[in-house]
């Protein structure tokens, strides 16, 4: 019986976010976790390493958006705990000590001999013209990388600004399953990024690549949001070799 129990909502990158903080809780509060791997393309494309404590409770504690920085704050609980409507991507989480090292411990991309040089992943899908970044965004990312191979992924492979930049710059343009272009693209030497989960996860799992992303005055001029900031892509800054566009 698990202590740990997770309601999975979104897509690929918001489950991973999901389980890897039930794992994170489980880890810190000596859970019993018992939660199988949902999805064999993951089994397929990463090594999932599985952390289960001793207490087991019968009783459970609602865990979301709005109470998981409380919980993170605490020392001991004494009820298991159930993750259900959060996505659990507040900034502020990633700012406890050595959480995006556990994160990287529990979800390992497997090895692929040779990656590219390059790689972009555009995300438009249901955020186009609402959040998605401009053509100019990638181009001008792009030009700051040399690069003699590149590959480009979206969710929405056959938008203009994707084949654009795939004819502009002869990027190929990768096709897979979300967990194989998770896996393939933390592991090019370079990282052209969108906003969300799936760009995040991305660079959370590189370990020596260069992470182009957008800085956030461009954010703010692009979206009109005062208070845009980097969000949980602040957690690359002091870790990874991170370029802001526009600064």
């Amino acid at each position: 019986m698990s202590s740990v129990r997770i309601h999975y909502d979104g897509r690929l990158g918001n489950h991973l976010l999901i389980y890897m903080m039930g794992q994170y809780l489980a880890e810190k509060f000596n859970l019993v976790f018992d939660q199988s791997v949902w999805n064999n393309e993951l089994i397929e494309n990463f090594i999932i390493n599985k952390f289960s404590g001793s207490k087991i409770f019968n009783d459970f504690e609602t865990v979301n958006d709005n109470n998981i920085i409380e919980i993170l704050n605490r020392n001991k609980i004494e009820t298991g705990i159930i993750l259900t409507g959060g996505f659990f991507q507040n900034p502020e989480i990633f700012k406890y000590p050595n959480l995006i090292d556990h994160y990287k411990k529990y979800i390992i991309p497997k090895k692929i001999k040779n990656t590219a040089d390059l790689f972009v992943h555009v995300r438009l899908g249901d955020i186009k013209n609402r959040y998605s970044l401009p053509y100019e965004y990638y181009k001008k990312s792009i030009q700051k990388v040399k690069f003699n191979s590149g590959f480009i992924s979206s969710d929405s492979i056959d938008d203009k600004i994707v084949k654009t930049l795939s004819q502009e710059f002869n990027l190929k343009i990768i096709n897979e399953s979300p967990s194989y272009t998770i896996r393939y693209g933390s592991q090019c030497k370079n990282l052209v990024l969108s906003s969300g989960s799936f760009s995040f996860l991305i660079g959370l799992f590189s370990n020596n690549s260069n992470i182009y992303f957008i800085d956030n005055k461009t954010q703010k001029d692009i979206y009109g949001i005062n208070n845009w900031d980097l969000g949980m892509f602040s957690a690359f800054v002091d870790q990874k070799n991170m370029f802001l566009y526009g600064e």
